[in-house]
């Protein structure tokens, strides 16, 4: 019977994609290749027809975003360069569907600029074309596939500007995060605003509706979507305190609930779907190593985080 698998890991920075040339074999991890880029965080990497594509982010110098898109090919270990993106960007929510890539929101200058754009990426002929904006700007957002949709989810909204608090730049009196960008002529600083906002997208159709709210304001959270559900899991709130909460949009009544809590409180960091049907239905967090059974979390001994999940019916 073939079952699926939740992993849910570690990666501050980058996303992992997987499929069955990527699996773990014998509960080990093997290196497949190198990224051609050095230090580039903040981007998403996305899985179609057997490559995997690195798109955008931020490299070099804090705040300098790209639009630069690297393939990995894992049956050859070869990387090559596709069309670049429209936009340089970072932040942004980045995935495939039926057989196009998506490119929504994200965030440029070091979060000067907050962007709403849709990009959409044929393989086939290796050319970007737009797609219908978000209705809203937001940064450092999740989405996920389920339904026939694309939701984009929480994330931060265009933050406010303040002036430089010249004894402690990092820090403001509301409590909320602040960004000094060093680039910036101006001496400033950015109150962030986080947002419990969903959204969703009809390629289909090229349009927008408003889906149904978050429970809570978050971003830095991991997402996974499996059978028309959407599973979150951690990230932080408003005040920076990181979450071990994980909830549950169902997408075909668009009701959100909530499920059993992680083992330890998690943020920036990623889940993924594996599916193969010589693996059982589990999932993980790198790091120490929690089983979980049913619905339920109990603690191993390895270096893996596991959790059983059963899809919405």
């Amino acid at each position: 019977m073939k079952r699926f698998v939740w992993m849910i890991i570690l990666t501050f920075g980058a996303l992992l994609v997987s499929f069955p040339s990527l699996a773990m074999t014998d509960g080990r991890w093997v290196i497949k290749g190198n990224i051609s880029q050095s230090g580039r965080i903040n981007f998403p990497a996305v899985e179609d027809n057997g490559r995997i594509y690195l798109l955008g982010g931020t490299t070099g110098k804090w705040g300098y975003s790209t639009n630069s898109v690297d393939v990995f090919d894992p049956q050859t270990g070869s990387w090559s360069s596709a069309s670049p993106m429209k936009e340089k960007k970072s932040s942004f929510v980045g995935l495939a569907y039926q057989g196009k890539i998506y490119v929504v929101g994200g965030i440029r200058e070091g979060g000067e600029i907050y962007l709403k754009t849709v990009e959409i990426y044929d393989p086939e002929t290796n050319t970007w074309s737009k797609g219908n904006p978000m209705p809203s700007q937001r940064g450092w957002i999740k989405g996920a596939v389920a339904n026939g949709k694309i939701y984009i989810l929480g994330g931060v909204n265009p933050p406010s500007t303040k002036k430089m608090n010249p004894t402690s730049p990092a820090i403001n009196e509301e409590g909320t995060y602040d960004l000094f960008n060093p680039h910036s002529q101006q001496q400033k600083y950015y109150v962030f605003h986080l947002t419990n906002e969903v959204e969703t997208y009809d390629p289909s159709t090229n349009t927008w509706a408003q889906g149904p709210a978050m429970k809570d304001s978050l971003y830095n959270f991991a997402l996974a979507s499996l059978n028309d559900t959407i599973y979150l899991f951690g990230g932080e709130d408003q005040s920076g305190k990181v979450q071990d909460t994980l909830y549950i949009l169902n997408t075909r009544t668009n009701s959100w609930s909530q499920g059993a809590t992680l083992p330890v409180a998690r943020a920036n960091f990623q889940a993924v779907v594996l599916e193969n049907k010589d693996w059982e239905q589990r999932s993980g967090i790198t790091g120490s190593m929690l089983w979980g059974e049913g619905s339920g979390w109990t603690k191993r001994t390895t270096s893996l985080v596991t959790k059983s999940l059963k899809p919405e019916k």
